[in-house]
C-alpha cells in the first residue's frame, strides 16, 4: 500500500474502495462515467520542452493543436495513468500531497496525473513523463487522523512544458490539447474491430482470472469506446502511456487492436493451461484420480 492508499505494479493497479460509492460503476481498474457525450478527444501540435524541464519525453506526438497554456499546475507523479473521463481514487497522507490536495481545494484549478518515469511515488523526487491528464477533485473525505480519501476525475490531456520546485510538490507549465471528437471512416471502422476484442478480451479475462469488466453498455461512439478501452484495459503502464499519447482517436483504436490481440493470446494460453491442470487432477469419471 503507498501514501496514496494504492498497491501498484507494472501491470496491476488496486484501488482504494472507502470512496466508491454506487454513483460510480466499477469497471476493471478505473470507473467510467456513463454520460453521453462526456469522454473527448483531445488533439495538440508538439510543442518544445523547456531547457530546465526534468520530464521523460514520450515519442510519437505529432499534429496535435494546443488549446490553452496552463502555468504553474500542480503535479501528482504516479505509478498508474489517468485518461479523460475517468475517475481516480486515492487515499492521500503525506505532507506534500495533503498541501498540493488543501491548494486544488481552495482554488478549484485542476491538478495534473502524471505517470512516474524515473523515480518514487513516496518520500523522494520523480522524474514525470511529459505526458498525462488534467484532473479535478470530485469527492473529498477528511479523516480523523488527518489523512484524505479523494477521487480525481480526468478531463483533459496536457504536455508538460517545464517543471519547477518553488513547492514542495512538482509544478509545470502546460499545454493543454484541444478536444475533438472523431468520426472518420477509418475511426468507426476500428472501432467495430476494437468492440469484438473487448467482447473476447473481457470474456477470457473473466474465465482465466475471476475478473469481470462487463459494464452495463459499451460504448458505442468511436471516440467514448477508445477511451472505455484504454481506461480499463488491464495491461501494463509502458502500454498504457503510450494509449494515452494517441492524439488521434483512429491511432488510439488501432493501438488498443494491437494490445487487445496480444493479451487475448495470452489469456488463451493461461487457460488452456488451466484446462489442461484440470484434466490431469480428474479421472474419467469426473472425480479425482488418484493417480
Amino acid at each position: 500500500m503507498s501514501k496514496f492508499g494504492m498497491s501498484v505494479q507494472e501491470g496491476t493497479t488496486s484501488l482504494s474502495p472507502p470512496v466508491l460509492t454506487e454513483n460510480m460503476p466499477t469497471v476493471g481498474r478505473l470507473t467510467y462515467i456513463r454520460q453521453p457525450g462526456f469522454i473527448r478527444l483531445w488533439t495538440l501540435p508538439l510543442p518544445m520542452v523547456g531547457k530546465n524541464s526534468k520530464v521523460v519525453e514520450d515519442v510519437g506526438m505529432n499534429g496535435m493543436e494546443i488549446v490553452e497554456v496552463k502555468e504553474n499546475v500542480p503535479l501528482f507523479p504516479l505509478y498508474t495513468v489517468l485518461f479523460p473521463g475517468m475517475l481516480l481514487p486515492l487515499h492521500v497522507f503525506e505532507p506534500r500531497y495533503l498541501r498540493l490536495i488543501d491548494r486544488v481545494l481552495n482554488t478549484r484549478e485542476e491538478l495534473g496525473i502524471v505517470l512516474i518515469a524515473k523515480g518514487k511515488e513516496v518520500g523522494g523526487p520523480a522524474i514525470p513523463h511529459e505526458v498525462g491528464t488534467l484532473g479535478r477533485i470530485v469527492r473529498m473525505e477528511r479523516l480523523e487522523n488527518g489523512s484524505m480519501h479523494v477521487v480525481v476525475q480526468g478531463t483533459r490531456r496536457f504536455r508538460i512544458r517545464e517543471v519547477n520546485h518553488q513547492e514542495p510538490y512538482l509544478q509545470a507549465h502546460v499545454e493543454v490539447v484541444r478536444e475533438e471528437r472523431e468520426d472518420s471512416v477509418r475511426a468507426y471502422a476500428l472501432s467495430l474491430k476494437v468492440r469484438e476484442l473487448w467482447h473476447q478480451y473481457s470474456t477470457l479475462l473473466r474465465e482465466a482470472i475471476g475478473l469481470d469488466l462487463t459494464p452495463e453498455r459499451v460504448p458505442d461512439d468511436a471516440t467514448d469506446l477508445a477511451f472505455f478501452v484504454a481506461g480499463n484495459l488491464h495491461a501494463g503502464l509502458t502500454d498504457r502511456q503510450r494509449l494515452l499519447i494517441q492524439w488521434s482517436v483512429a491511432d488510439m483504436l488501432a493501438e488498443e487492436i494491437r494490445v487487445l490481440q496480444r493479451e487475448i493470446s495470452l489469456l488463451r494460453y493461461i487457460k488452456r493451461t488451466q484446462d489442461a491442470e484440470n484434466e490431469q487432477r480428474m479421472g474419467p469419471t469426473g472425480y479425482l484420480s488418484r493417480n
